[in-house]
């Protein structure tokens, strides 16, 4: 930690919302556990621990026969996990960005490819350069924002004229016989 300050180990290995960590955990059927300075935020309120004050360091327990097996191979992939890299090359980092984007609903997907200059070219929210257009949500059209579309009276009476007819109870009518006579359908 102390070669690489501006690396954070406990990110890589815990992953956004710590599920890098309960990955480890699944796939190799141990517990792994961060100890050392920084490895707790402040105010957590848990009780302190003889190695709080100890360099930085992970603690992987496991039981079974094989257990010492999935020790050796978890601490391989941590070891990979943590190794110092540029974050422009580091695959780990940027499935970790990914993912967090995913989970926060801000990823943003390239679904038209990119053209020679970097720009995105064309499909549904893309002009003819690339740039965002809005997308209307009452008609899906991309031609305006959804404040200025001409469908908005008309489809919002239509919808609860609509409504309001198929809501409302069928008028009963008694035939000669004293039964209920059936209603013939609405015209469209």
């Amino acid at each position: 930690n102390e070669q690489h300050p501006d690396l954070n180990f406990i990110g890589l290995i815990l992953g956004p919302r710590g599920n890098t960590h309960k990955r480890l955990e699944k796939d190799f059927g141990l517990r792994v556990a961060i100890r050392g300075k920084g490895s707790v935020k402040d105010g957590r309120g848990r009780t302190a621990q003889p190695d709080d004050e100890d360099e930085l360091h992970v603690v992987i327990t496991a039981e079974g026969a094989d257990a010492k097996a999935r020790v050796a191979e978890c601490i391989k992939r941590i070891h990979q996990l943590i190794t110092p890299m540029d974050d422009d090359v580091n695959e780990h980092k940027q499935k970790q960005l990914r993912e967090l984007a995913e989970l926060n609903g801000t990823l943003k997907r390239p679904e038209y490819g990119i053209d020679g200059a970097g720009f995105r070219r064309g499909g549904p929210g893309r002009g003819e350069l690339g740039e965002a257009r809005a997308r209307c949500q009452r008609c899906g059209d991309f031609s305006h924002p959804t404040q200025d579309c001409k469908y908005s009276g008309e489809l919002d009476k239509a919808y609860s004229d609509f409504m309001a007819e198929v809501s409302r109870p069928a008028e009963k009518s008694e035939s000669r016989s004293g039964g209920l006579e059936k209603l013939p359908p609405a015209a469209p």
